[in-house]
């Protein structure tokens, strides 16, 4: 995706004031997302990320896999294919 369509994260400052994450704090992800919610999936106190998959660029109608991002440290990885698989082959 290009720069304008790809996915962004800003962080709160603690005072209210958002301030753009670093640029490797996100992995690349090749579809633009539907939804993104935020939920301690594992357990460890810190807030992980899903991204719901919206559009595969140049692949309409195929469905775009969905993303489970694990925060560690403020970086987030993808985990899907350990501990989400059926996210990356959605169905209807």
């Amino acid at each position: 995706l290009d720069d304008l369509k790809r996915g962004r994260l800003y962080l709160n400052d603690g005072t209210g004031i958002f301030e753009p994450a670093p640029s490797q704090a996100l992995p690349s992800i090749g579809s633009s997302g539907g939804a993104v919610a935020a939920h301690d999936y594992d357990g460890d106190g810190d807030q992980d990320l899903f991204v719901g998959g919206r559009v595969r660029p140049n692949a309409y109608p195929l469905p775009p896999r969905s993303y489970l991002l694990e925060n560690t440290d403020g970086r987030f990885e993808d985990v899907t294919k350990r501990a989400a698989e059926t996210l990356l082959r959605p169905g209807m």
